[in-house]
């Protein structure tokens, strides 16, 4: 048996989540669309910021690459790197020109560190603390990187004077000859990218990188997201390696340490430098949190909203529905005056009310019409049974009459004409289809002492009434004495060696009185086991109790049939207790 739902539940259990699934929807595609507009257009904010800040850097490098070219193409250090020293003050002379030629240049520079030239003519130059002149032979890079290139910047290095780091640019100068004749280096503070953009741009949320061609860390800003080693590493990453091949500004969204970033880089420079920027994620959705908070609100409130409007409506549907059940189990009990309103603002309601109503009504004529035929066809029924009854006993009885006035004289044809008038008028009743119980019982009494003087085989007859029981309450007539014929006939007939006996027992339980028959056993304490059905069972005169029983009061009463254990038959009749018989014969058969 598949199991049944409540409609109201289920219509409510669908709308909120169908609602709620389209406020998620909706919230959800507004909140991420916002979202990326926001991140979108805060990163290409800081994309152009980042822009502007790797032009002023690139301009600081070409200031300085300039400012390096100037000095090696200076005619005083062309002509000291060219010039043999002749002797001590001659060698002087050449490192105070030298001197003061750069220090033109370093002074007018302050991002500037330091400059220093490294000559090859001169190979036993003591210098001192202020000289800008060096021998070859102490220049601190390999000949090798020399040979590879005219120019190249170093990455960042320690500076065991300051502690800090410096970054340095070194330049080949060459002589009248075309030959190289010393080598130049500009040192520049490592914290140049910190002094460019300034303090201000410095935060845990914000890190700031400058890389050179080879992806190493020139120079570093702000945060703390990568160590010293992880910073060695870094150009490993491939992220920074696909980075690296991308020649335009642009940014990306990456994961590092656990938590999520916008990589923001610039297009490489001349000397393929670039800028790179990671920014968390909490930092770009901080003005998202603020929507978010908002659309959590506003799809908060219109579900509860929709929670209400959904219970609302579920119960008015549903409402309807109950009223119209109720008013179909109302037809189911009888009630053919059951009517519903027909005024809603439900069209549909209001034509299935409507419906309703219509087929109330017609379904009571039909059943009326219906039940007026039927109640005419059992009275014609009932009437043709009274006269098939009452002649068939009168000629029997006349026939013992007869015989009797010549057997035995009129004393006891007297008898027997007085009890079969008593009899006569009992059954008749004036019409009246109710009787007494005292009248029914009598005219038993009266049956069963005709019975008596018909038949020669001995049998008695007993009647018991239970305390409780009143003889004057009413019943259909005519109900007794097809059962007694019935048991004399069929089985003490021709049985003449066998002592039998009826009886009739009257009781009451509760609202209803029960009226036992029964042949050699007496009801009381008896168990019983029913054999047959009632349909079918017993003569036409049986039948037709059965029949009238059920057409008075329903299928709850009737006639019952049972047979006891050690033998016979015992008649149960089941009717109600009637204490007026005129609001049953309206109900009834009437006369």
């Amino acid at each position: 048996m598949h199991k049944e739902w409540r409609l109201a539940p289920i219509i409510f259990l669908v709308m909120m989540l169908f609602n709620g699934f389209l406020l998620l929807l909706t919230t959800g595609t507004i909140y991420w669309s916002v979202s990326r507009i926001i991140i979108e257009q805060t990163s290409q904010a800081r994309l152009d910021l980042l822009h502007e800040t790797h032009n002023q850097l690139t301009q600081k490098i070409r200031d300085v690459e300039e400012t390096a070219l100037g000095i090696a193409t200076h005619p005083v250090i062309q002509k000291a790197l060219e010039e043999e020293p002749q002797d001590a003050y001659h060698l002087l002379e050449i490192k105070k020109n030298v001197n003061q030629t750069i220090n033109q240049s370093l002074y007018t520079k302050p991002s500037i560190r330091s400059i220093r030239l490294y000559a090859v003519r001169f190979t036993s130059v003591i210098p001192t603390s202020n000289d800008r002149l060096f021998p070859y032979a102490e220049m601190p890079w390999p000949e090798e990187q020399i040979r590879a290139a005219d120019s190249f910047w170093m990455r960042a290095s320690s500076d065991e004077e300051t502690g800090g780091s410096v970054i340095s640019y070194v330049l080949k100068v060459y002589g009248g000859d075309a030959r190289m004749s010393g080598v130049l280096e500009v040192e520049l503070s490592g914290d140049i990218l910190t002094r460019q953009i300034g303090a201000g741009q410095r935060g845990a949320d914000r890190v700031l990188l400058e890389l050179d061609s080879g992806n190493g860390v020139i120079s570093r800003t702000g945060g703390t997201l990568w160590s010293v080693r992880e910073l060695e590493q870094l150009s490993e990453q491939t992220w920074v390696k696909d980075i690296s091949r991308q020649q335009e500004d642009g940014y990306r969204r990456i994961r590092l340490s656990g938590e999520d970033y916008v990589m923001l880089y610039s297009q490489p420079n001349h000397a393929q430098w670039r800028l790179l920027e990671a920014i968390r994620m909490q930092e770009l959705e901080k003005g998202i949190n603020t929507l978010r908070l908002f659309l959590l609100t506003i799809g908060t409130a219109g579900w509860l909203v929709s929670i209400l409007i959904g219970y609302r409506l579920s119960s008015r549907i549903v409402s309807q529905i109950t009223v119209l059940l109720q008013s179909f189990k109302r037809i189911e009990q009888g009630r053919f005056d059951t009517r519903m309103r027909t005024e809603g603002p439900i069209m549909e309601f209001a034509q299935l009310s409507r419906s309703f109503n219509q087929m109330a009504g017609k379904l009571g004529d039909m059943l009326e019409k219906l039940e007026e035929g039927h109640q005419a066809l059992r009275k014609a029924e009932f009437k043709a049974l009274q006269s098939q009854i009452n002649p068939h006993f009168l000629y029997n009885t006349l026939d013992m009459i007869n015989w009797m006035a010549a057997m035995r004289g009129a004393q006891d044809v007297s008898e027997v004409v007085a009890k079969l008038a008593k009899l006569f008028r009992i059954s008749l009743s004036k019409g009246n289809p109710f009787v007494r119980l005292s009248e029914e019982l009598e005219h038993a009494s009266l049956y069963v002492q005709l019975l008596q003087l018909r038949f020669k085989e001995p049998f008695r007859y007993e009647l018991f009434m239970n305390p409780g029981t009143d003889e004057g309450w009413y019943v259909p007539k005519l109900i007794l004495q097809p059962f007694i014929e019935n048991a004399v006939i069929h089985g003490f007939h021709g049985k003449p060696d066998q002592t039998s006996m009826i009886t009739v027992t009257c009781q009451a339980e509760g609202k209803q009185l029960i009226l036992v028959i029964s042949n050699n056993e007496t009801y009381a304490g008896s168990a019983f086991r029913e054999t047959r059905s009632n349909k079918g069972s017993g003569g036409y005169g049986i039948a037709n109790v059965r029949e009238r029983l059920q057409l008075y009061f329903g299928a709850a009463y009737g006639v019952e049939l049972r047979q006891p254990e050690q033998g016979g038959m015992v008649v149960i009749l089941t009717l109600p207790i009637l204490e007026d018989a005129e609001e049953w014969n309206r109900r009834g058969l009437g006369r």
